[in-house]
């Protein structure tokens, strides 16, 4: 190689170089110079449009909603969810689990003349149970039944072991854990203690239902590829949707003589998840200011961006 030919390939590197410094700063600091200014800082920050996920990971967790038979159209999470499904960013996992049927009167004889009825029922396709709570006092009536009852309303659940728990805050100071078991055509359901006053072993009888209620489980997760996007955790959880167009910069003015400040108006490029999020065609845009720094050799670089 000679001499100018080693001349150039020099040229050639250092224009290279400096090239990647004027993309970030300049002498002259004007509407288009500080529109470039911007959109090079957008993108060397990586910075696009993101969504939080708090709503949608809120229904994911383990239901009994079967979100693939829901409508995907709309902006609310169960239709993003849906959308997401469809278009395989999120997997549905299924479980059957069968529960014993608890259901019908239960009665229980307290202590002293008090007397506790339980009328009990399953909701359907659920491992929910509702009913009421009848405290009485017998033997005031000559046929022995009760003068009068305190009716409370119960909900809670039933686990597939039998385990029936009563909501406190129904049930009030009443013994909100309970064992349900069959023997023949009997069916107990005998106090394992709690918030109450029924010691542990107190049993109510009732008739059993000999029948089982299956009850399908729904667990949602995002893919492996889509995990690898998401950032946060929790409810602080966001995933990218999409990146930012600059637009039109508006209200440049120095603020000092390093200093400047300019608004811009921006469009967002929605990507393949921001589609499922927002919809189709969705539009996204909005505005944002960007302040600049006037460095010691003259020119001018972007300090900040916000989005509106």
């Amino acid at each position: 190689m000679n001499k100018a030919s080693f001349i150039l390939v020099i040229a050639a590197f250092a224009a290279t170089l400096t090239g990647g410094c004027t993309s970030t700063s300049t002498k002259n600091l004007t509407e288009d110079s500080s529109h470039n200014l911007i959109k090079e800082y957008t993108r060397s920050q990586n910075q696009g449009l993101t969504v939080p996920l708090g709503n949608v990971l809120r229904l994911m967790r383990r239901t009994l909603v079967d979100y693939t038979s829901s409508s995907a159209s709309g902006k609310g999470a169960d239709a993003v969810l849906k959308r997401l499904l469809d278009r395989k960013f999120v997997v549905q996992h299924s479980e059957p689990v069968m529960y014993p049927g608890v259901s019908g009167r239960f009665v229980g004889k307290g202590n002293g003349n008090v007397m506790d009825e339980y009328d009990l029922t399953m909701t359907p396709n659920s491992n929910a149970i509702t009913g009421t709570k009848a405290e009485g006092v017998t033997g005031h009536k000559p046929d022995g039944t009760a003068l009068s009852y305190a009716h409370h309303h119960l909900t809670g659940t039933v686990e597939a072991n039998g385990r029936v728990t009563w909501a406190v805050d129904c049930c009030g100071y009443f013994t909100n854990r309970w064992q349900y078991s069959e023997d023949g055509n009997a069916a107990y359901l005998q106090s394992l203690g709690g918030m109450g006053s029924a010691s542990v072993g107190y049993r109510l009888t009732g008739t059993a239902s000999h029948q089982s209620v299956e009850v399908k489980w729904y667990e949602y997760a995002f893919t492996p590829e889509v995990q690898k996007l998401i950032v946060g955790t929790g409810w602080q959880a966001s995933i990218p949707v999409g990146s930012y167009e600059i637009g039109e910069v508006s209200d440049l003015r120095l603020l000092i003589d390093t200093r400047a400040h300019a608004k811009f108006a921006w469009r967002g490029q929605l990507n393949d998840i921001g589609n499922a999020f927002l919809g189709d065609g969705a539009k996204s845009a909005g505005t944002g200011d960007a302040g600049f720094v006037k460095k010691p050799d003259g020119t001018w670089f972007v300090d900040h961006v916000r989005y509106d």
